[in-house]
């Protein structure tokens, strides 16, 4: 059953908050921090350079970016407007 609770402002929210979990901020940051070196351990590499096998590879599979034919779509009432005629 919900019980009533007075109100409370945003600052005794986090109080109350703080004291049934003691340790929290700490160990979010912990997190935080912990993602945050596993990321710059890994930018070096790959921000190294690609070994010339691989690079022979991954022009080989590169796909072509051509442009697609242009085709006009007719959706009648929407760019078909000029062909309809005017009622006057």
């Amino acid at each position: 059953m919900l019980m009533p609770h007075k109100p409370m402002s945003n600052a005794e929210r986090q109080r109350e908050f703080l004291r049934r979990h003691p340790g929290y901020y700490q160990r979010y940051t912990a997190r935080r921090r912990a993602v945050a070196k596993a990321a710059r351990e890994m930018l070096p590499a790959l921000l190294a350079p690609m070994p010339a096998e691989a690079e022979a590879v991954a022009q080989k599979r590169r796909l072509l970016m051509l442009p697609a034919p242009v085709e006009t779509i007719q959706i009648p009432g929407m760019n078909t407007i000029e062909a309809i005629p005017i009622a006057q």
